[in-house]
């Protein structure tokens, strides 16, 4: 270690400032041991620093568990942005230690994302929005308004995202517009309900943008505009929404709102089969075993139905079994044939019921 380096640590506010330049000018090691030094020391900045940095992935591994103690430590410390973050952390299942437990002991951190902590959120967003944070204000009306029963309130939910929309925070204005169209009972209210989610849009919120794709699409409560519908949807679908690819992709492919562009339509329903979206694997893969100006690539279309089927697509499982019953572009294979018509069946595709019942016939005829 440099001495220089030995010298700032002794002092954390220091410390902070060169570990960001070391940052910033590629040393990541050396600004890591910084700003754990920094953060170590108590500093609230360099700890919430510290937690992003696990958070991302850059000066540390990534670790979310690791990432929620750190903005814990903060966050105890009166540090709201902190307060804000562990909050949404507790909200994708990332767990805190018991009560009473020191702040480092791995074993009472987990990252289990499948069960979200409503009530250990709903305690820190209420500090931040409480501290005026308009992010906390509209995280605790989130809270609010999709919490389990004893935390549902959406009336309080409604009143939070206000004060968040009154500061104009994105998120503040999407919530409060969500939850003012649900309760829109009259035309002139639904508009006056897209009016903050649009003010979200205009922001640069991916997840209005979508909002907004679906409103003009549909028509809810105003005149559809598929040109705009698929204008938003684009801006929504650059950011990641898996969604909005999809919804994309299918406009583009038809023409809705656009001259077609089945090029760009299956660019975009791949993006977001690939995403995970296991309607849009099921498109691409009929988009395959149809061809269209091509032949047919029924090995490409087995693996997209693959994965569609895999999810729970029942149509993708029925066309992958038919695939598998035919031999084209797999292997033929009567077994892994049934597997997938039964599953097809079994959620209610009447076709597979009906294909699935005809090969149980054929093999019982043959067996005879």
């Amino acid at each position: 270690m440099k001495l220089i380096d030995y010298l700032v640590r002794r002092s954390p506010a220091r410390a902070l400032r060169r570990a960001r330049r070391l940052a910033a000018g590629g040393q990541s090691v050396r600004a890591a041991r910084l700003l754990s030094a920094a953060a170590a020391a108590g500093l609230v900045e360099a700890q919430h620093e510290v937690a992003h940095a696990y958070l991302a992935g850059t000066l540390f591994p990534r670790n979310p568990g690791e990432a929620a103690r750190w903005f814990l430590a903060a966050a105890e410390a009166g540090h709201v942005p902190s307060m804000c973050r562990l909050a949404s952390l507790y909200l994708i299942g990332v767990s805190a230690p018991a009560s009473g437990v020191g702040l480092f002991p791995d074993d009472h951190w987990t990252t289990d994302t499948a069960a979200a902590d409503y009530p250990a959120a709903l305690v820190w967003a209420r500090k931040a929005a409480e501290a005026g944070s308009p992010d906390g204000q509209s995280l605790l009306g989130f809270i609010l308004a999709n919490g389990p029963d004893g935390i549902l309130d959406r009336d309080a939910a409604l009143e939070w995202y206000g004060k968040s929309a009154a500061q104009d925070w994105p998120s503040g204005h999407l919530g409060y517009g969500m939850l003012l169209m649900n309760r829109a009972d009259t035309a002139e209210k639904t508009v006056d309900a897209i009016r903050p989610i649009e003010r979200a849009a205009d922001a640069g919120l991916p997840s209005a943008h979508f909002l907004l794709g679906v409103i003009n699409e549909q028509a809810v409560g105003i005149l559809p505009d598929l040109p705009r519908a698929l204008a938003h949807y684009r801006k929504a679908a650059i950011h990641g929404i898996r969604n909005a690819q999809a919804k994309l992709g299918v406009m583009l492919l038809s023409g809705q709102g656009c001259a077609p562009d089945p090029v760009e339509g299956e660019s975009w329903l791949r993006r977001a089969a690939v995403a995970g979206d296991p309607e849009a694997a099921a498109l691409v893969g009929d988009l395959y075993a149809r061809g269209g100006d091509l032949p047919p690539n029924y090995a490409e279309a087995a693996i997209w139905f693959h994965a569609a089927a895999e999810a729970g697509h029942r149509t993708a499982a029925r066309a992958l079994g038919m695939l598998y019953l035919t031999g084209a572009g797999v292997a033929r294979d009567a077994d892994e044939a049934s597997r997938w018509l039964a599953r097809a069946a079994s959620g209610g595709d009447t076709d597979a019921q009906i294909d699935l019942a005809s090969l149980v016939l054929r093999r019982q005829v043959r067996n005879a």
